[in-house]
Protein backbone atom coordinates (compact mmCIF):
# COMPACT_ATOMS: atom_id res chain seq x y z
CA UNK A 1 0.00 0.00 0.00
CA UNK A 2 1.12 3.42 -0.85
CA UNK A 3 -0.12 6.50 0.76
CA UNK A 4 0.17 10.13 -0.69
CA UNK A 5 -0.58 13.12 0.88
CA UNK A 6 -1.38 16.83 -0.58
CA UNK A 7 -3.06 19.24 2.43
CA UNK A 8 -6.07 17.57 3.38
CA UNK A 9 -6.60 14.95 0.72
CA UNK A 10 -4.55 11.50 0.30
CA UNK A 11 -4.23 9.17 -2.61
CA UNK A 12 -3.98 5.76 -2.04
CA UNK A 13 -2.54 2.89 -4.09
CA UNK A 14 -3.33 -1.07 -3.08
CA UNK A 15 -1.89 -3.81 -4.53
CA UNK A 16 -3.98 -7.20 -4.26
CA UNK A 17 -3.90 -10.82 -5.49
CA UNK A 18 -7.57 -12.20 -6.21
CA UNK A 19 -8.46 -15.93 -6.10
CA UNK A 20 -9.68 -17.22 -9.74
CA UNK A 21 -13.25 -16.83 -9.84
CA UNK A 22 -13.68 -13.60 -8.21
CA UNK A 23 -15.14 -11.14 -9.92
CA UNK A 24 -12.32 -8.69 -10.22
CA UNK A 25 -14.35 -5.41 -10.99
CA UNK A 26 -16.82 -6.42 -8.21
CA UNK A 27 -14.05 -6.91 -5.68
CA UNK A 28 -12.06 -3.74 -6.72
CA UNK A 29 -15.15 -1.37 -6.17
CA UNK A 30 -15.96 -2.55 -2.46
CA UNK A 31 -12.54 -2.17 -1.64
CA UNK A 32 -12.03 1.03 -3.28
CA UNK A 33 -15.18 1.90 -1.11
CA UNK A 34 -14.37 0.41 1.63
CA UNK A 35 -11.03 1.63 2.19
CA UNK A 36 -12.38 5.52 1.49
CA UNK A 37 -15.00 5.12 4.35
CA UNK A 38 -12.20 3.37 6.68
CA UNK A 39 -9.85 6.03 6.62
CA UNK A 40 -12.45 9.28 6.33
CA UNK A 41 -14.09 7.80 9.58
CA UNK A 42 -10.92 6.89 11.67
CA UNK A 43 -9.13 10.25 9.98
CA UNK A 44 -11.45 12.85 8.98
CA UNK A 45 -9.35 13.52 6.23
CA UNK A 46 -10.78 13.00 2.27
CA UNK A 47 -9.72 10.76 0.13
CA UNK A 48 -8.70 12.04 -3.39
CA UNK A 49 -8.40 8.67 -5.18
CA UNK A 50 -8.35 4.84 -4.44
CA UNK A 51 -6.34 2.68 -6.91
CA UNK A 52 -6.66 -1.03 -6.85
CA UNK A 53 -4.04 -2.78 -8.48
CA UNK A 54 -4.44 -6.58 -9.29
CA UNK A 55 -1.01 -8.25 -9.10
CA UNK A 56 -1.90 -11.23 -9.64
CA UNK A 57 -4.60 -14.02 -9.56
CA UNK A 58 -4.10 -17.06 -7.12
CA UNK A 59 -5.24 -20.56 -8.39
CA UNK A 60 -6.45 -22.93 -5.06
CA UNK A 61 -4.74 -26.28 -4.81
CA UNK A 62 -7.43 -29.61 -4.61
Amino acid sequence: MQIERSDADLSIEVKVSVRYGIKIRNLCRELQLNIRESIKHYTGLSIDQVHIHVEGIVLEKM
